[in-house]
């Protein structure tokens, strides 16, 4: 059963249960928002987190205590607007020790979104993440091979898996991200999934996840469960767990 939090109903065992704020943003033209929270929002019950689902991204700028309280957000969204004072108030949580998993689509911005005079938008800065191109998602619903890079708490017990999915052709405009899966693609592998630790918070990119069809796969609810759990500090830093 999924567990949502409050100031009254976090403590578990006598101790204060970590927690999880799902949130979606946008329409669900190109993406199925309301599956997305329902199925995001139970696998962070099943990390061992106290979960809620939320939607909108404009939360971060003088937050409320659902949001203030959260200990990890996932973001999943479709073409939600992130203004530029809410990407920056994220990153500062984040930095100060709050933990970010984003999910496919939810670094791909809204062509509304501010202009930041040519530097990187904020979100993208903190994930070390270049958008490369509007069109540059591989075909949703192709056979899509995950290649495991790399040992870590995230990937702990997975090899390589296949999933009917779609990912995005991203580059990594950073040197401190550790590279934990690859996509395979026509054009050749693209990074799948990777980790980084900015200030005192971690980050974590899965760019599968599109619908539903891999919501189900056993192999990507180990890793996105493992992500949870990594970026809300219940596991270690690295491979050591």
């Amino acid at each position: 059963m999924t567990r949502a939090f409050g100031d009254d109903d976090r403590a578990e065992g006598g101790k204060l249960q970590r927690s999880a704020l799902v949130i979606v943003s946008g329409d669900d033209h190109h993406h199925d928002l309301f599956g997305a929270s329902s199925a995001f929002t139970l696998l962070a019950a099943e990390a061992g987190l106290a979960a809620r689902p939320a939607v909108g991204f404009k939360r971060f700028t003088n937050p409320l205590p659902g949001t203030a309280s959260a200990d990890v957000y996932l973001l999943y969204s479709d073409g939600g607007e992130f203004p530029i004072a809410q990407q920056q108030a994220l990153v500062d949580l984040v930095r100060g020790g709050k933990g970010l998993l984003v999910v496919h689509s939810g670094a791909r911005l809204s062509p509304t979104t501010q202009s930041t005079g040519g530097l990187p938008m904020p979100l993208h800065a903190l994930l070390g993440y270049k958008q490369v191109d509007e069109r540059s998602e591989i075909v949703v619903g192709c056979p899509l091979t995950i290649e495991i890079s790399a040992k870590h708490c995230v990937t702990r017990g997975l090899a390589r898996f296949e999933v009917r999915d779609g990912t995005w052709a991203t580059a990594i405009d950073d040197v401190d991200h550790q590279v934990l899966a690859y996509a395979r693609t026509p054009a050749g592998p693209v990074p799948a999934m990777y980790v980084r630790e900015p200030g005192d918070g971690r980050v974590c990119y899965i760019g599968a996840g599109h619908d539903r069809r891999s919501w189900g796969d056993p192999a990507f609810r180990s890793l996105t469960i493992q992500a949870l759990r990594w970026a809300a500090r219940l596991t270690g830093s690295g491979d050591g767990g």
